[in-house]
């Protein structure tokens, strides 16, 4: 998961891979990407407002255990909100 703040509010992303692309097949966890990768991820997401006059900041970067507890949490913000 990257974190970071676009214009003022926290936004987490999610670094999801193919689960039957061969290519992607030791990607298991943050620390398999290659180091250029997460610099072309974070550079992306820390200039793609840039036109639009917002400011993004990029604040971590957390691997799947982070990742997985940002899919409960919205699984269960999802539930809350439209299971009534």
């Amino acid at each position: 998961v990257i974190r970071m703040i676009d214009d003022g509010e926290s936004d987490d992303k999610l670094i999801c891979v193919p689960v039957k692309d061969p290519r992607f097949e030791g990607i298991k966890d943050i620390a398999d990407l290659p180091e250029h990768r997460m610099k072309e991820m974070v550079n992306f997401l820390e200039t793609y407002k840039l036109l639009q006059n917002k400011e993004v900041k990029v604040t971590g970067v957390e691997g799947a255990g982070a990742a997985k507890e940002v899919i409960e949490k919205g699984i269960k913000q999802y539930n809350e909100k439209f299971s009534k």
